[in-house]
């Protein structure tokens, strides 16, 4: 059915979001739900014996999945209500807590996301992608015809999400796939609380079928959410211009590693009025876009429904301690995965406001230890990412991970 695009450029952002960030009640809106979750590893060049260190002699996992139903009051009539995804994985984990990382000289430590910079958060990224490409809702999400049905847009500076890769590991079928830089720039209006907007380039929609296109999958890291919903309305513009004003599209598709509830409402609801039903593909909990500028995103502390295991929490609170439910999860997130160096100066400057700093973090993470997890009720094994299991085979340090996780336990 052709639906007329409506108006909704991100200048109506700012009315959207009246009331969604720094409400204390929103996170009741959420309806959650947890059941199983059966996926396999789509690497076809590793062996079974890849992920002994995870416990495994195969490539076939059973995990569990946590959906957050979005129940948001007077949500259009007729669109289903948004989804938001988070899975119980060691890649999802250390999007948000962190993981066992395995240095030069054989020794094994926790490492938080915050200081997990570069290349290695950029493979947990793939791998996470491969992983939840494979959840019900994705696949029930997945047109029949991929290369018409389905486009998918990065958004510059490169998430890493590598969608398009994961779905031909899972499909055969390589989707059309785009970039888009999108920045945000200064806004002194004082009645702006995000003290940003959005500026979105041209979208070069290579590939894009408008008249039968039926998914637009945006991929990256979000706070507010300003930046896909500028990139949402882009590509429906793009849509009307080629298709006499009309879409066609049922689905808004968001894989983003972190991402938080306050913009998931604006997203959902900025679609919704297009007649486009949304949901969100995250890592293992649901963030929370903290005030003054909702830049900073920490997980829920006082919501552990929001969490794919509510024990993982403890976690957080033995590496920040006060600051738990106030730090962000990274800090400057392009540059955690690309620009380590500035990653590692920015997080001790907003560190400082809380008293800490990037060397506190370092070694509050050693009191993370095999043990403490087992106390907490933790599987050590669900913080063996993929990476971890490549450095101990780089660094021959396989059996000192071996022991180090006590797998016998």
């Amino acid at each position: 059915m052709s639906v007329e695009i409506k108006t909704a450029r991100t200048k109506d952002f700012k009315t959207v979001s009246e009331g969604k960030f720094g409400n204390e009640d929103l996170p009741k809106i959420m309806e959650i739900s947890s059941g199983p979750f059966f996926y396999r590893d789509l690497e076809v060049s590793r062996d079974r014996n890849f992920f002994k260190l995870r416990g495994k002699d195969e490539k076939i996992f059973r995990s569990t999945e946590m959906v957050a139903t979005l129940n948001i009051p007077g949500f259009p009539e007729g669109i289903e209500s948004p989804r938001i995804v988070c899975v119980n994985t060691p890649e999802a984990n250390a999007m948000i807590h962190g993981r066992w990382k395995v240095r030069e000289d054989g020794s094994i430590g926790f490492i938080t996301p915050r200081m997990d910079h570069g290349v290695p958060m950029q493979r947990n990224i793939r791998e996470l992608t491969r992983q939840l490409v494979q959840t019900l809702d994705f696949i029930n999400i997945l047109p029949s015809d991929l290369e018409k049905e389905i486009f998918i847009t990065d958004i510059i500076r490169n998430p890493n999400v590598n969608l398009q890769e994961a779905i031909y590991l899972l499909t055969g079928m390589s989707v059309n796939t785009t970039e888009q830089k999108i920045e945000h720039i200064f806004d002194d209006d004082p009645k702006n609380v995000f003290h940003r907007i959005a500026q979105a380039g041209n979208l070069k929609a290579e590939g894009l079928d408008a008249e039968k296109c039926k998914v637009i999958a945006i991929c990256d890291l979000y706070a507010s959410g300003m930046q896909i919903v500028e990139s949402f309305n882009s590509h429906l513009a793009e849509i009307g211009k080629l298709n006499g004003g009309d879409h066609h599209l049922t689905d808004l598709v968001v894989f983003a590693p972190l991402a938080t509830l306050e913009g998931a409402v604006v997203i959902s609801q900025i679609a919704a009025a297009q007649g486009v039903k949304t949901t969100i593909f995250t890592s293992s909990s649901i963030l929370h876009a903290k005030e003054p500028d909702f830049y900073a995103c920490p997980p829920f502390m006082d919501v552990p429904q929001a969490s794919v295991d509510p024990a993982y929490l403890e976690l957080r609170k033995v590496v920040y301690g006060e600051a738990a439910d106030s730090a962000c999860t990274w800090w400057n997130w392009s540059a955690n995965r690309l620009a380590p160096s500035q990653a590692h100066s920015d997080s001790d400057k907003e560190l400082s406001s809380f008293g800490l700093t990037n060397e506190d973090i370092t070694e509050r993470s050693k009191r993370v230890t095999p043990e403490l997890m087992r106390c907490l009720g933790i599987d050590p094994r669900n913080f063996v990412t993929s990476v971890t299991i490549e450095e101990a085979r780089a660094y021959g340090a396989v059996n000192n991970l071996e022991r180090f996780i006590n797998f016998s336990q």
